[in-house]
């Protein structure tokens, strides 16, 4: 190697400073790739210039996918001089090989740049795209999918299945229909009727429903005969098909509907909640609203009836506590259904930090989880509590009170922020500064 060229490589080998975003990562080693390896590069082309193209177009599009989003202090040495000098040597003949080390070691420089000798599904999933083009059992198949973690769909004679990252057929082309794989598992389909593969080719449940969802928490919904069910990672029948719907699982429970009529079931198949209410909502908490005749309340997921329907309308509950409206008023319940707050106030918002906004004769004000007025209704507007701090206007102008009601930072300012770490930002006439909890000014270094 010339003395020039030792000069050039050593000073792409040099940074001058630390790289701290993928994106610059991406550059100094495709950069440094390129220049080391166009050789190779050349060499393919002419024997196929389609691979040559697509190497290139790959690593310009795919690899800021493939990389993590920051990385630190990283190696910026590359030594990539032995592997493209050995490619001349390899000659025409050898051009595959070399090209699939060279592939690999931009991989495990990669690797070295984000500071970690793991590579990611994303990364792996990218060098399995470009090595797919130099390999023989591509020519098996009439259209080869993407990789994802791992595995990509196959098609042959308009039938699907797949292959692992070597090319090895884990599933055979047989079904009509595959979705990708989730949680290890994939929804196949053959005459109409769906099941679940596992990414070892196993059929874990034979194709006999008439539609199937993925997993969520232990069980899959399937349907049959026109009615819904669940099943378990292993076939079995957690809840027989019998319901006219059925959502999937949340907090352990799902909801169940027959003859327009809601319910749950629990994860262990049992009808905790028979279907007798108009609509259902999701578990929040432990808590589920239900509705029956327009009116609203709360069960819980042991079936009890915590809060009766007779509510005009109920938010979620939000640290134990939920707002519920009467006859236009707004009012509190908590988890065992005590209406600490009788329906009073014209508006409210959900706890934040213990403590809730309430409005009464247009001016807002604030109470604790007793239920205590400890900020009387005084104030035009103001926010939730962010960091034990919250917002209040009056007259047209911000300040800030803390959660025991105290005016710390009178209303002055045209804007404020939430707290952040301590500091909010504050505006008036037109300029900016940065204030404390006690409202001094402070300096952001």
């Amino acid at each position: 190697m010339s003395t020039e060229k030792q000069d050039q490589n050593e000073k792409l080998s040099t940074q001058e400073g630390p790289i701290e975003s993928f994106t610059e990562v991406y550059l100094e080693v495709f950069d440094k790739f390129q220049e080391k390896t166009g050789l190779a590069l050349s060499m393919l082309k002419r024997i196929n210039p389609e691979n040559a193209k697509n190497l290139s177009v790959a690593l310009k599009k795919k690899i800021r996918e493939a990389l993590s989003s920051k990385c630190n202090e990283m190696d910026s040495r590359i030594t990539l001089e032995q592997k493209a000098d050995s490619l001349y040597r390899f000659g025409l003949s050898g051009v595959e090989t070399a090209f699939q080390n060279i592939v690999e070691v931009f991989k495990n420089e990669i690797a070295k740049k984000l500071g970690t000798s793991e590579i990611t599904d994303e990364i792996q999933d990218f060098m399995n795209e470009i090595s797919k083009d130099n390999s023989d059992w591509k020519k098996k198949y009439s259209s080869i999918g993407d990789f994802k973690k791992g595995m990509a769909k196959i098609e042959f004679n308009r039938k699907w299945g797949f292959v692992d990252n070597t090319g090895k057929e884990i599933v055979p082309p047989k079904y009509d229909k595959v979705s990708d794989f989730e949680e290890g598992k994939c929804k196949v389909e053959i005459d109409g009727k769906r099941g679940f593969v596992n990414n070892a080719g196993e059929e874990i449940i034979p194709p006999k429903y008439d539609d199937v969802s993925d997993f969520k928490e232990g069980a899959a919904k399937v349907k049959l005969d026109g009615k819904w069910g669940f099943i378990d990672e292993t076939g079995r029948n957690l809840v027989i098909p019998q319901y006219d719907d059925v959502s999937d699982f949340v907090e352990g429970m799902a909801k169940v509907e027959i003859d327009g009529k809601r319910g749950f079931v629990n994860n262990a198949g049992e009808e905790i909640i028979p279907p007798e209410y108009d609509d259902v909502s999701d578990f929040v908490e432990g808590m589920a609203k239900v509705e029956i005749d327009g009116k609203r309340g709360f069960v819980n997921n042991a079936g009890e009836e915590i809060v009766p329907p007779e509510y005009d309308e109920v938010s979620s509950f939000k640290e134990g506590i939920v707002k519920v409206k009467l006859d236009g008023k707004w009012g509190f319940i908590d988890e065992t259904g005590r209406n600490f707050v009788v329906p009073q106030y014209d508006d409210a918002s959900d706890f934040a930090e213990g403590r809730a906004k309430v409005k009464l004769d247009d001016k807002w004000g604030f109470i604790d989880e007793t239920g205590r007025n400890f900020v009387v209704p005084q104030y035009d507007d103001a926010s939730d509590f962010v960091e034990g701090m919250a917002k209040v206007k009056l007259d047209d102008k911000w300040g800030f009170v803390d959660k025991t009601g105290r005016n710390l930072v009178l209303p002055q300012y045209d804007e404020v922020s939430d707290f952040l770490e301590g500091i909010a930002e504050v505006s008036f006439n037109g300029k900016f500064r940065f204030i404390d909890k006690s409202g001094k000014k402070v300096i952001i270094l």
